[in-house]
C-alpha cells in the first residue's frame, strides 16, 4: 500500500501502522528470548556471519524508530576487523539492537555512539561492542538492578519510554550463553556506557572493509562540530572519522568553517567531499559549481532531498564506514548476482526424503524450478536402498520419520558411500526450527539445515553454500517477475567448535549463568494475509474461511495450478491420515502420534491452514513432553478442526464431499450420561456469558457422535446463536436438546 499511496496524510497513517507492527513484533521476540533465558534453555549457535551485514540490518531496522529521529546515531565499525566470524550471528545482532534501542530510549538530547571492534586472541578474537549515550544515566541503586526482570529506572507518570524493560536482562542472558562479559558504567546526568566482549573464532581473516584503489583517492570533509549542543556528540563524530581514516589508510582533510572549503579545494586535488546537510545548504551554489572531478556527498537525515538537477549524492544517516567504502568502491563490480537474475542448478541430482507425500510434492515442484533432477523417497529405509544403486549431488532429509529417522538414514548412507568416490551434500529438512537445532544436525553429519515450509531466500542461501559454484548459474529474469534476493552467501562451511573458549578481558564483570538446550518457541498464529492480485474463483471461499492463500502460494512459488494440486492432495490424503492419527491416539502410541501430528503441522502450513497447523504444533509439543492430559483434552478439537478445514478445501476446489458422518470411525461415541453432563455445563456457560469457553466446549462436542448421530449436527442452531451473540436463545436450545437426549434423539 505504501508503494502505491500518493496522499501524504494516508502515507503517514500507513507508516504509523507499520511502525506499530514493528514495535509489537519486537516485543514478541523479546518475550520469547527472555523465556529461554529465564528457564535456562538458551543455547548459543555457531555459524559464519559478517558483522558488517548485521550492522547494516540493525541500521535499516532502526530507521523505523521514531525516537532516533531527533538524535545523532553514530556507528563506528572497525574496518580491519575479520570479515567473517564464527559464532551466533543472530544473537550478536539482537545484542546490538537491544543496546542501541535502550540507549535511544533514555536519551533526550545529543546522541548514541556505537563502536564495534575486535581484540585478537589465540582462539580468534574478542568481538567488542561498546554503546555510549548522552542520556539520563543511572544511579548506583538502579545500576545494581538492571538485570532484574521487567526493570525500568523510572515508572508511573514520570516514565517517558515504552517497551517491556527486558533489553539489558536479555543482553546479559545472551552474552552469558556465548560465554562473554559485560560491563556497565553510568552516572546520573552523565549518560551510560555498556561494553560487551564475546569470544568468536575467525572464518575469513581478511578486512571487513577495504578500499579497492586508495592511491587514487583524496577525501575532504566539512563539518561544523560547534553546531551540536551536547559536546559529546562532537567527540563521537571526531572519533568515528579519525578511526575510519586510520583503519582504511586514506587521508581525510577536514575543515570546520565555510570560508575554509574554498582553500581546501584549491590546495588538494579532491576526489570526494563529504559534507553535512546544514553545511551544504549554507554554500549550495558554490558546491554545485565545483569541478565534476569532485564528487560532493551530502550526509543527511532520512527524507532529505537536494535541490533539483543537483549533482550531489546523498548518504543518509547514520554516517559510518560501510556506505562510505561502498560508495568509494562503486566502480568495482561486486561479483554478486544482481537482483534481476534467476538462480539455476541445472542437472544437479537431488534426493528428497520425507514420509509426508505433500512435503515431497512441494519440494519436488520447487527444486525442479531450479532445473534440478529430482528423485524422492518416502522413508529412511527407502532412501538407503535407492542410494545403493544411484548417486546424488544433494540429499534433503526429513528428520522425523517413523521406523528410521533422518539422522539414522544419513549415517547408513554415509557408511554405504564411505568406500566409494561418491560425494554429496546432506541438508536436514524439518519443520522443527528450534533453538540449537542447526548445531545438532551439524554434529550428526549434515552439511546444512533447512526449515519447512521452504522459504525461497533461505533455500537459495543453502544451495549456494553446499553446492560447488560451478553447479550454480544465473540467467536474466523477465522484468515482470521480480524476485527477492537473499543475503550475501557466507564463507565456506565450518566445523562446530569442539570446546568453549573464555576470553581474558580487563576491568569487566563476568556473567555467570548455566545454559541448557533451548526449547521450541511457540509461534502465535497470525491472521492470514490475503493476496492483492486477482485469484481463481475457487479460492474465494477459502480466503473468506481464513485460509492463508498468500502463504500457500508463496510455498508453491506463486504457481496457482500447483497450489490447487497441493490443496487437492491435502484433501485426498485427509481420510486415511485422520484414521491413522485416531488409531495412534486410541492405542496410546504417543511417539508415533507425535510424528503424525508433526506431519499434519507441516502439510497444513503449506496449504495456508495456519490455525490447523498451529493446533497440530501444540499437540506435537504436548506429545514430545508426554503430556497425555493435554492431548486427551484437545485431541477431539484437533480432529474437528482438521475435518472442517478439509471440507472447506473440498468445497473450494470442487472435490465431491465425502459423508464423514456415516463413517463409524469418524467420531468418538459419547455416552448418554456424559452428553447430558456436557450440555448442563454448556447451559451454565451461557448463563454467565462465557462465550469463549462455550465455543471451546461446542468444538469439543462436535468431535463426537451420540447413538450414531454426529453431535455437531445437533449443535448447529446453538452454534449459530453463539456466533450471533444470542446467548439466551442458545441456552433455551441447549435445555431443549438436553430434554430430548433423555429419550431417543430423532435424526
Amino acid at each position: 500500500m505504501l508503494k502505491n499511496e500518493t496522499d501524504s496524510v494516508k502515507r503517514e497513517n500507513l507508516l504509523s501502522v507499520q511502525k506499530a507492527g514493528y514495535r509489537l513484533f519486537n516485543q514478541i521476540e523479546d518475550i520469547l528470548d527472555y523465556t529461554e533465558i529465564d528457564t535456562g534453555r538458551m543455547t548459543a549457535g555457531e555459524d559464519s556471519y559478517m558483522i558488517t551485514s548485521l550492522v547494516n540490518d540493525v541500521i535499516t531496522e532502526n530507521k523505523m524508530n521514531d525516537v532516533g529521529a531527533r538524535l545523532e546515531l553514530i556507528f563506528d565499525v572497525e574496518a580491519k576487523m575479520p570479515s567473517v566470524l564464527i559464532g551466533d550471528g543472530k544473537k550478536v545482532k539482537r545484542i546490538i539492537t537491544h543496546l542501541v534501542e535502550n540507549a535511544l530510549k533514555f536519551t533526550e538530547e545529543g546522541g548514541v555512539y556505537v563502536r564495534i571492534y575486535t581484540i585478537r586472541k589465540q582462539y580468534g578474537v574478542n568481538l567488542c561492542i561498546q554503546v555510549r549515550d548522552t542520556g539520563i544515566g543511572m544511579d548506583a541503586e538502579s545500576l545494581s538492578k538492571i538485570t532484574e526482570r521487567f526493570y525500568q529506572s523510572s515508572g508511573g507518570r514520570e516514565r517517558k519510554v515504552g517497551g517491556l524493560g527486558l533489553g539489558l536482562p536479555i543482553v546479559y542472558g545472551m552474552v552469558s550463553a556465548m560465554e562473554g562479559f559485560i560491563h556497565v558504567e553510568s552516572g546520573v546526568g552523565t549518560g551510560t556506557t555498556v561494553t560487551v566482549s564475546i569470544p568468536q573464532k575467525i572464518s575469513d581473516g581478511s578486512a571487513a572493509m577495504k578500499i579497492s584503489d586508495p592511491s587514487g583517492l583524496c577525501l575532504g570533509c566539512y563539518l561544523i562540530p560547534e553546531k551540536y549542543k551536547i559536546p559529546q556528540v562532537k567527540k563521537f563524530y571526531n572519533e568515528m572519522i579519525a578511526n575510519t581514516a586510520r583503519e582504511l589508510d586514506i587521508p581525510i582533510h577536514r575543515v570546520f568553517a565555510a570560508d575554509e572549503v574554498e582553500t581546501l579545494v584549491s590546495t588538494y586535488r579532491l576526489t570526494h567531499l563529504f559534507i553535512a546537510a546544514e553545511e551544504y545548504e549554507s554554500a549550495a551554489d558554490y558546491l554545485e559549481s565545483l569541478d565534476n572531478g569532485i564528487q560532493v556527498i551530502v550526509v543527511a537525515s532520512a527524507g532529505y532531498l537536494p535541490r533539483k538537477s543537483s549533482r550531489v549524492k546523498v548518504l543518509y544517516k547514520p554516517f559510518y564506514a560501510l556506505p562510505v567504502v561502498n560508495m568509494l568502491n562503486s566502480s568495482v563490480k561486486s561479483g554478486e548476482p544482481i537482483h534481476n537474475t534467476r538462480m539455476l542448478c541445472p542437472d544437479v541430482r537431488v534426493l528428497v526424503v520425507d514420509d509426508e507425500p505433500m512435503n515431497r510434492m512441494v519440494a519436488e515442484g520447487i527444486l525442479k524450478d531450479y532445473n534440478m533432477d529430482v528423485h524422492t523417497a518416502g522413508s529412511g529405509a527407502e532412501a538407503v536402498e535407492i542410494c545403493q544403486n544411484e548417486e546424488f549431488d544433494l540429499i534433503l532429509m526429513d528428520h522425523m520419520m517413523p521406523e528410521m529417522d533422518g539422522i539414522e538414514a544419513l549415517k547408513q548412507i554415509r557408511k554405504l558411500k564411505s568406500t566409494s568416490k561418491d560425494t554429496f551434500a546432506a541438508v536436514a529438512f524439518t519443520a522443527n526450527a528450534v533453538s540449537g537445532a542447526r548445531e545438532m544436525f551439524l554434529r550428526e553429519g549434515f552439511d546444512e539445515f533447512l526449515s519447512k515450509p521452504v522459504e525461497t531466500p533461505e533455500l537459495e542461501r543453502v544451495l549456494r553454500k553446499v553446492l560447488p559454484k560451478s553447479r550454480i548459474k544465473y540467467m536474466d529474469r523477465p522484468e515482470e517477475q521480480p524476485v527477492t534476493q537473499s543475503a550475501k552467501p557466507v564463507a565456506q562451511s565450518v566445523q562446530p567448535v569442539a570446546q568453549s573458549v573464555k576470553p581474558a578481558v580487563q576491568s569487566v564483570q563476568p556473567v555467570a549463568q548455566s545454559v541448557k538446550p533451548a526449547a521450541q518457541s511457540a509461534q502465535p498464529a497470525a491472521k492470514p494475509a490475503q493476496p492483492t492480485q486477482p485469484l481463481p474463483a475457487e479460492f474465494s471461499r477459502l480466503a473468506s474461511a481464513g485460509i492463508n492463500i498468500e502463504g500457500g502460494l508463496t510455498y508453491c512459488r506463486k504457481d496457482k495450478d500447483f497450489y490447487l494440486l497441493l490443496l487437492s492432495k491435502f484433501a485426498e490424503d485427509a481420510e486415511h491420515k485422520a484414521k491413522d492419527i485416531k488409531r495412534l491416539y486410541d492405542g496410546g502410541d504417543i511417539d508415533n502420534y507425535r510424528i503424525q501430528v508433526h506431519a499434519l503441522k507441516s502439510s497444513s502450513k503449506m496449504v495456508g491452514a495456519d490455525e490447523l497447523s498451529e493446533t497440530a504444533r501444540e499437540m506435537e509439543s504436548a506429545a514430545k513432553e508426554n503430556d497425555t492430559a493435554y492431548i486427551s483434552k484437545n485431541h477431539d478439537a484437533l480432529m474437528t478442526l482438521y475435518d472442517k478445514t478439509v471440507r472447506q478445501i473440498r468445497s473450494a476446489v470442487g472435490i465431491k464431499e465425502k459423508d464423514a458422518e456415516t463413517s463409524p470411525d469418524a467420531f468418538k461415541e459419547i455416552s448418554r450420561e456424559e452428553f447430558i453432563e456436557k450440555l448442563k455445563e454448556l447451559r451454565g456457560l451461557f448463563d454467565t456469558y462465557e462465550a469463549d469457553s462455550a465455543q471451546k466446549l461446542i468444538a469439543e462436542l462436535s468431535g463426537t457422535s451420540y447413538r450414531g448421530i454426529a453431535v455437531k449436527r445437533l449443535l448447529e442452531g446453538i452454534k449459530k446463536d453463539v456466533d450471533d451473540f444470542e446467548y439466551e436463545s442458545a441456552a433455551a436450545k441447549v435445555s431443549s436438546l438436553a430434554q430430548r437426549v433423555e429419550g431417543v434423539v430423532q435424526k
